[in-house]
């Protein structure tokens, strides 16, 4: 499941041609989340790890990226995904 600002896509090859070329630009960090009833396990972990590798990446990070941000995003892809 891929999320390309805000959109949701199954496979790289449904995602936009204009967006494909945006792809080779920039860094782009894969994360394996682990979900339960309550929520994502080691969240923390998670985001921080994100956070580190944008970082290294150099990567002009907005104050918008927040957790709940990325909470919020997991969410919407959970249901994308349960629909």
């Amino acid at each position: 499941m891929i999320n390309f600002d805000g959109s949701h896509y199954d496979s790289l090859g449904k995602v936009p041609e204009k967006n494909l070329s945006i792809f080779s630009g920039i860094p782009l960090h894969t994360e394996i989340l682990m979900c339960s009833k309550v929520g994502i396990l080691f969240w923390e972990d998670h985001y921080f790890m994100l956070m580190a590798t944008l970082r290294k990446s150099r990567v002009n990070i907005p104050m918008t990226y927040t957790m709940e941000y990325f909470q919020d995003q997991i969410r919407d892809l959970q249901m994308v995904m349960l629909n």
